[in-house]
Order: C-alpha cells, then structure tokens, then sequence
C-alpha cells in the first residue's frame, strides 16, 4: 500500500477516533443504488451499504466498479451532495478493492482552527462471505494503537449484520433526520453487538512515507 501526501488544509468535518473517518452532512447526502446482476432474485442476493466517505470502491471480484461509484455529485443548486454506495450482489464469497483516506491533526492552530494532513492509501482489498437474503453496513474504522502516540491507529473494514431504514426524498436526497439519527447510533458501543467480523486493512505507523 501507498501513501499519499496530501496539502495540509482546514478541517471540515471531524471525525470519530474510535469510527467512521468522516461524517456525512446529513443535509446534504444520497444513497446511490447499483445491482451487480438484475437477474439474481432478491432472496438470492446480499445488500451492502457502505458507509465510509473518503473511500473509492474500484473493484468488485476483480470486475471494475470505480465509474460506478462517485463519492460526490453536483446539483443545480451550486451544492454537493455525499453519495453513499448501496450495492445488491449475488450471494457468496466477494473480494472489494477500495482506495481510503484519513485524516491526521498537525497540533498547528491556524485562524481559530486545526490543521491537518490527509493521506490516502490505495488498493486495499477485503473478502467476506455474504449470505443470501441478507443486508449489511460496511465501514471503514479506526482504532487507537496502544503503544504508539496519539496519531497513531489500525483501521479496519467492519462489517455489520444491520440494515437501516431512510426515507428517500423527492430530489434522491437521504432523510436528513434519520441519516443523523442511525450515524450516531453507528458510533456507539450498542451499534458493535451487530459486528459479523473486522478485517485488518492498514495500520497508520506502519505507512511508508
């Protein structure tokens, strides 16, 4: 895996050590639908919702997905809206390769705010066995690395056994209240008793320069 310095900048949008790297504006998000093969009943089929912005699906079982899935979508408005990935794939084993970023704190305060780095580390892979009928929430998450400074954190592709329910608005939009509603409960320690498994992907002091 590589690592990619990005410019320094302003934090937008802060993120939970122990979670999800990135919030999404609840405001401001839609969940964007694909079906791997429309021929596979549902019965027959897992649904992946995956949840973790600054992440790039590029792979699916070595067939490319990356055109499929934008992170971000204009609209007329002047605005931008997150998208939020929900994949219908035939049962089974399944392989993703992903590109993720995460965001690391400078201690530099700048006009009232921090600074920080974002590095992005590409072609990460994950396998999991979805089961048939079943829905799911995939994200990237981080945890502090014991021993290490307080920058320092092994993250994870977790995979729960949970689905949540959103009101789809006219405009493709999520349902503000609801969205902000399950992202709280996703980090949270109850959210945890619906974890299926944890697959190690990069650890952030291991990370060439």
């Amino acid at each position: 895996m590589k690592k990619l310095w990005v410019l320094a900048g302003l934090v937008l949008l802060l993120f939970s050590c122990s979670s999800s790297p990135y919030y999404y504006n609840a405001f401001y998000t839609r969940i964007k639908e694909w079906t791997f093969d429309a021929s596979v009943a549902q019965e027959k089929s897992s649904d992946i919702l995956f949840i973790s912005s600054l992440t790039t699906l590029n792979a699916y079982n070595g067939i490319d997905i990356k055109d499929a899935f934008i992170t971000e979508e204009k609209v007329p408005n002047g605005l931008t809206l997150n998208v939020i990935p929900l994949l219908r794939i035939p049962a089974g084993a399944a392989e993703f390769n992903f590109d993720t970023s995460f965001d690391r704190f400078d201690h530099h305060y700048v006009n009232n705010v921090w600074t920080y780095t974002r590095y992005t580390v590409k072609d990460c892979h994950f396998k999991y066995n979805f089961e048939a009928g079943k829905k799911y929430v995939v994200g990237i998450q981080g945890d502090y690395k014991k021993g290490t400074s307080k920058d320092e954190y092994d993250y994870y592709v977790r995979i729960y056994n949970y689905f949540p329910e959103f009101e789809i608005l006219s405009d493709g939009r999520v349902d503000a209240k609801k969205l902000a509603s399950f992202m709280e409960y996703y980090d949270s320690k109850d959210f945890a008793s619906y974890l299926v498994d944890s697959i190690l992907v990069f650890e952030t002091d291991k990370l060439s320069q």
